[in-house]
């Protein structure tokens, strides 16, 4: 709560989207308090990944209202409810991962440039949201190029500049991480660690204090 009122730079691997779509959320919606700001801002972070489930299982092709129960179903699990109703980071996590799967997906059945952009920038900002993100995107990842591959097959080449696209977007997303170096040790936020530095940064991004 305070590193994502006050623009810090919390306990690894750092959340930089939350802190600062929590900091706005809080902006835009002055409550009673900073703790029921950011407390508010993490429920509706998991709301909209409840919804987001549901809409993208119904541009899949599921029934309406199986679509929906799924959707309240994540809504309403033990686990995914306790982490929803204090300042957690994991209802971004998985909305923001929900995104990304369906940007993949929608670039697997249309396989443009812009599709493949948008899905590469979606992944690259999904795994700033949580390193569990890193057990999702693979697959998506196939997904997405899996197209541009078989194109590529078919003329016996390698569809360098597809794949090339798609890791310059998803490097764009995760330059949300820079957040993280500029404001280490800067205003009175809370600020875990020094993380000013490459190597403080690195262990920071892959929560080495956790191993």
């Amino acid at each position: 709560i305070g590193a994502t009122y006050l623009l810090g730079t919390p306990h690894p691997t750092g959340y930089p989207f939350f802190v600062l779509l929590g900091r706005l959320v809080a902006l835009i919606l002055p409550l009673s308090s900073p703790a029921v700001e950011i407390n508010f801002a993490s429920a509706l972070f998991a709301a909209a990944a409840a919804a987001m489930l549901t809409w993208l299982l119904l541009t899949r092709g599921i029934q309406p209202v199986a679509a929906v129960i799924a959707g309240l179903a994540l809504a309403w699990g033990r686990v995914f409810w306790s982490q929803a109703v204090i300042a957690e980071v994991y209802g971004l996590f998985i909305a923001v991962t929900l995104v990304a799967i369906a940007a993949c997906l929608a670039a697997a059945d249309q396989s443009t440039p812009r599709r493949r952009l948008l899905a590469g920038y979606l992944c690259g900002v999904a795994a700033t949201t949580h390193l569990q993100a890193i057990l999702a995107l693979p697959m998506a990842v196939f997904v997405a190029l899996r197209p541009a591959w078989k194109q590529a097959r078919q003329r016996r080449t390698i569809p360098i500049r597809a794949v090339a696209l798609f890791v310059l977007a998803g490097v764009v997303g995760l330059s949300l991480w820079l957040y993280l170096p500029l404001r280490s040790g800067r205003g009175s936020g809370f600020h875990w660690v020094d993380v000013s530095h490459a190597a403080g940064l690195w262990e920071h991004l892959t929560a080495a204090d956790y191993r």
